[in-house]
């Protein structure tokens, strides 16, 4: 029931931003950024088990927040990846179907 999942439902594609950024000056030089585009999609009770398990596993602090009923399990089926390094180098890797 929040507007993120409802955008999520209505548009499934996302972009995951994962990088290195220490927030000093050498940064638009030193670091290292991916990004991770692809398809989201709600997991099945079966399988939303199982990956709630391993969650909590590594962040046991999150078990009343996950307990939410506003929460839910969400699956990202990676297509591309998009690798920027040294501030204007880039590299794409798309996944074959």
């Amino acid at each position: 029931a929040t507007r993120k999942f409802a955008n999520l439902k209505a548009n499934s594609r996302v972009a995951l931003l994962i990088d290195n950024r220490e927030n000093k000056g050498s940064d638009t030089q030193d670091s290292v950024a991916v990004t991770a585009i692809g398809e989201a999609e709600e997991v099945d009770a079966e399988s939303g088990t199982l990956l709630l398990d391993l969650y909590l596993a590594r962040h046991p602090y999150l078990a009343e927040f996950a307990a939410s009923p506003s929460c839910a399990i969400v699956r990202v089926k990676i297509n591309s990846y998009l690798l920027v390094s040294r501030f204007q180098k880039v590299l794409q890797w798309r996944i074959g179907n």
